[in-house]
């Protein structure tokens, strides 16, 4: 279904409860109404009739001075006045709030109609323009990947020209870490487009998973990269770490973080899991390389988006040489 369609069945679905709860307190409240009128109407009648006047009292309501035996179903009493009984004709309160109802139910529907029926058309344009932003940029991401990708396939196969061609163990050595650079450059490249999809996409489903394991492999990736950084994880069993949410986005967050850490640590990072009864808490500790080491901040701009997607709250703290992020994650 559409989304407009969406918006619009729970704007009409809201309507219909709100004015039902209305019309609810409104028949009610015209039925005590149109009987307090009656007595009010009444009185006069009795005051004519009791001073022996001849009066032509309404087809609904009956005035006797003793009360009815042989007509009680068809009448009410409503009211005794100078002792006389003032009678009504049954179901005609009912009657005629049900017609008052009528008329305003039908009133109702074409306010209705009317307020969903801009509020669609109002939708549907924003939605569209929306959409046709949304693809636009899509296009100049892909684009601009496209482009990105062939830049580091192109420098890639001229890296491996020049190792051919290289002569000497210095030139040799300075071409190899080129290379891994390149090579790192590529692969944060692909993790960058698979972030994009991931948030991009938004029909991924769900899943059970377990966060301390996340953080492991995350953890063991980037040791790989990084051999002389000290890692050390507290957590307890993997179970106890389960959350049900976005795969893609939960990998690309934790991702970000713990290679954050990496690059602009100088030894040690700490990485400790905590369980709570509504969420789970992850606390990354890093020593801090130098002030130079800071970076853009888009990495950490990207994850704070990540967690509003995720329902989860972040916090940033830098005292002295450590810096600290904390990510709440319910369950």
């Amino acid at each position: 279904m559409r989304f407009e369609l969406k918006v619009v069945g729970t704007v009409l679905i809201f309507l219909a409860v709100a004015f039902s709860a209305l019309n609810t307190v409104l028949f009610f409240s015209l039925i005590e109404e149109y009987e307090s009128e009656t007595i009010r109407y009444s009185r006069p009648i009795v005051d004519a009739l009791t001073e022996g006047y001849e009066v032509d009292t309404p087809p609904h309501i009956l005035i006797s001075n003793e009360r009815l035996a042989d007509r009680w179903k068809e009448y009410d009493l409503i009211t005794l006045y100078r002792g006389m009984f003032v009678y009504v004709k049954r179901g005609y309160f009912y009657d005629k709030a049900k017609s008052f109802m009528i008329s305003t139910f039908l009133t109702e529907v074409l306010i209705t109609l009317i307020i969903t029926g801009t509020f669609y058309l109002l939708l549907s344009k924003f939605y569209r323009s929306e959409k046709r932003y949304r693809d636009l940029l899509g296009i100049i991401l892909l684009a601009s990947a496209h482009r990105m990708g062939n830049f580091l396939s192109s420098l890639k196969l001229s890296l491996e020209i020049l190792k051919k061609e290289s002569h000497g163990a210095k030139n040799e050595e300075k071409i190899k870490k080129l290379a891994r650079q390149a090579d790192l450059l590529e692969e944060d490249f692909k993790k960058n487009l698979k972030t994009l999809n991931s948030i991009m996409d938004k029909n991924v489903p769900n899943e059970n998973i377990s966060l301390l394991r996340t953080v492991r492999e995350i953890t063991f990736h980037y040791k790989k990269r990084y051999p002389d950084k000290l890692v050390y994880i507290k957590g307890g069993n993997k179970d106890e770490f389960q959350i049900k949410t976005n795969p893609a986005l939960l990998q690309n967050l934790i991702d970000i973080l713990i290679e954050n850490a990496f690059m602009h640590s100088s030894r040690v990072i700490k990485l400790r899991l905590k369980n709570s009864r509504n969420k789970i808490c992850l606390l990354i500790t890093n020593d801090i390389l130098d002030e130079r080491s800071s970076g853009s901040g888009i990495g950490l701009e990207i994850a704070r988006y990540l967690t509003k997607l995720l329902g989860a709250h972040i916090y940033q703290n830098a005292r002295g040489k450590r810096f600290k992020t904390l990510i709440t994650l319910p369950k």
